[in-house]
């Protein structure tokens, strides 16, 4: 899944409950990605759904959130600790490349075993480095295919929140108590 799916997803996790703040939810939805840092070097594939996608990141990012909220600290752990767990679960079910195995390695730094309970993507082997931009493309396609409802109703739930943000801004500027 790409950041973007991610994102989405983490944006339509927050609607099941409004004590999770989005944005901590969409950090930990789109972290575990941060080692796309190392896309340009060889060893990029080997390490890609390792170090940032298990358990060990997953509290990781929830310190890193409860560090950065001013309010609500618990909350935004939670947020950031599920946020992580979505990602992993979504790469554990789509994964494209089968070049360090399939799924993502849950227990990492304990455990080298993959989690994947069943995989929806063609399998797509690239070996040590990035694929061509044929195959990015086709992989992209399919990424698509996949992740556009989840972009199209965190679309639809932004866009409604804005809307309701700013009547409500409307409404206190007719009272005057902006």
């Amino acid at each position: 899944m790409t950041p973007a799916g991610h994102a989405a997803v983490s944006v339509l996790a927050a609607q099941a409950d409004r004590r999770l703040p989005p944005w901590a939810l969409v950090m930990g939805g789109v972290l575990p990605d941060a080692d796309y840092v190392f896309a340009g070097f060889d060893f990029f594939v080997s390490i890609h759904r390792v170090a940032t996608h298990n358990l060990a990141f997953a509290f990781l990012a929830a310190g890193l959130a409860w560090g950065i909220a001013r309010e609500e600290k618990g909350w935004a752990a939670l947020a950031a600790l599920a946020g992580v767990l979505l990602h992993c679960l979504a790469d554990s079910v789509m994964d494209t490349n089968s070049a360090n195995g399939i799924g993502v390695v849950i227990f990492w730094p304990f455990s080298d075993w993959m989690f994947s309970p069943f995989n929806l993507a063609p399998e797509v082997r690239y070996a040590t480095q990035l694929p061509g931009l044929g195959t990015m493309i086709e992989r992209s396609a399919w990424a698509v295919k996949w992740e556009a409802p989840f972009w199209l109703l965190a679309a639809v739930i932004w866009l409604r929140r804005r809307k309701d943000t700013l009547a409500g801004q409307g409404e206190s500027h007719a009272r005057g108590m902006v």
